[in-house]
């Protein structure tokens, strides 16, 4: 199967101080047909974005006759993607009716400095463990940041995956 790999990064190059000003992202990709398959790069701005990918992904499917295109975008921080996995996670555990009540009690516990209410249903806390698993060789700061923004970023975004993930906070 003809498949190919779509990465978006922030540029990140010394003196590229104008181009982060005006949010100029990198978008590389790579395929695996051919003896080397094709690739490129460009620079579009955030703004262009969407619209780039979207003809990036119909040339790679429609003239490069790749069955499957797959993204990461590295702009996403680690507690972004540790409150994806997280969020994820707790809409497989929880029935529609238990998210609705845990962001009914959340809403409701906003300033009492109660726990999150994902506790009531499941142990939420096995669900952060694996949803850090995906890190490696953590240090202890690191892994209380993590899981700290982590959970305060799917709670705040009320475990909504795809607005955790449409948004490179």
């Amino acid at each position: 199967m003809k498949t190919a790999l779509i990465h978006i990064t922030p540029i990140n190059l010394i003196g590229d101080a104008i181009a982060r000003a005006y949010g100029i992202v990198q978008i590389r990709h790579t395929s695996n047909h051919g003896s080397q398959g094709p690739s490129g790069t460009m620079y579009v701005t955030s703004s262009e974005l969407d619209e780039q990918i979207k003809l990036l992904k119909e040339r790679l499917t429609r003239i490069e006759g790749c069955e499957n295109v797959a993204m990461i975008d590295h702009r996403m921080s680690r507690i972004q993607k540790a409150a994806i996995k997280f969020s994820e996670m707790i809409n497989r555990w929880l029935t529609e009716e238990e998210l609705k009540t845990v962001i009914e009690r959340n809403k409701e516990n906003k300033n009492s400095g109660t726990c999150c209410a994902t506790h009531d249903f499941c142990d939420a806390n096995e669900a952060m463990i694996e949803a850090l698993d995906q890190f490696c060789q953590l240090t202890d700061e690191e892994h209380i940041n993590i899981w700290n923004g982590a959970w305060d970023l799917a709670k705040g975004h009320n475990f909504n995956v795809k607005l955790l993930s449409e948004n490179i906070i």
